[in-house]
Parts: structure tokens; sequence; C-alpha cells
């Protein structure tokens, strides 16, 4: 009897390994393609693997604070002697959001895209925008960069 019972135990915590291995194996095989891919595919373009990443995998993570501890200083040291009616401070913002190329560079250019990507990977660390009659424009501001080796305060276009 206790042989039986054994064989029978077995049988079970085989089936049962084997009914999950086919679970799965059979939700690899069903991995639904991301219909970025399937566009770029359809269009005859091959994505790089960088895409592929971006597309089947989670290939970002969350920073924990948005600027260094001695940014963090810095910012809530001027939001105390700044007036908050006349200037909107924006912290971490891209250069390439606050300046364009300038018109004699031709647009879309090799050498347009060059100095594009080189503005959009430097940010100013806080922007002050000035207030005119409540609206808060691009006309004229103060740009701070603060290096966390050193602190420089820029002021332009004020």
């Amino acid at each position: 009897m206790a042989k039986i019972l054994m064989m029978a135990g077995s049988t079970v915590v085989v089936l049962s390994l084997l009914g999950f291995l086919v679970l799965l194996l059979k939700g690899r095989a069903v991995t639904k393609t991301s219909p970025v891919l399937r566009s770029l595919k359809a269009l005859g373009i091959r994505p790089s693997e960088a895409e592929q990443r971006l597309c089947r995998q989670r290939v970002w993570v969350g920073n924990d604070t948005l600027m260094t501890p001695r940014e963090q200083h810095f910012f809530r040291a001027l939001l105390r002697h700044t007036s908050r009616t006349r200037w909107l401070l924006c912290p971490q913002v891209r250069v390439a959001d606050i300046a364009t190329l300038s018109p004699h560079i031709r647009p879309r250019s090799r050498t347009w895209w060059q100095l594009f990507r080189m503005a959009s990977q430097w940010h100013c660390d806080v922007v002050g925008v000035v207030s005119e009659n409540g609206i808060y424009g691009h006309s004229r501001f103060c740009n701070t960069d603060f290096d966390d080796k050193l602190a420089c305060l820029n002021l332009s276009g004020v």
C-alpha cells in the first residue's frame, strides 16, 4: 500500500512539474511583440538592439530625487530670497527648452543635429522666468547652473 501511495505521489509531482513547464513555455511563446517593433518590421526597418530593449523590458528606473542634496540646499535658499510674484523658479531645465539654435545654422542639417543633441543633454539647475502681468514668458529669464564642485550664478537677459 505504501508503495502505491509513493508512486501516486511521485506521479502527481511529476505531472505538476510538467504542467508548470508547459505553461511556462506556452507563456513565453505567446509573449506579444511590441506594436512599435511590429510597425518597424512592417516598414522593413530592422530594429536596433536599443529599440528592442526599449520595447521588451523596463530600461529606465526613476531617480529618488530630482536634484542632488547641494542643489536642493541652493534651490531652497534661492526660494527664500526670490520674489515669487515676480519670478517662477523651475529646476532642472534643458538648455534646448530655453534656447534655440541661431538661424544662420541650416535647420535639420548635420551640424544643426549635432548642436541640438549637445544642447538637449545640457541643463540649467534652476531657471527663473520673469512674470509680466501674471504671465510667465521666456523673453526675460535668469539661468543658474550649480555644479556640485563650484557654485556659479549666471544672470542673462535680465
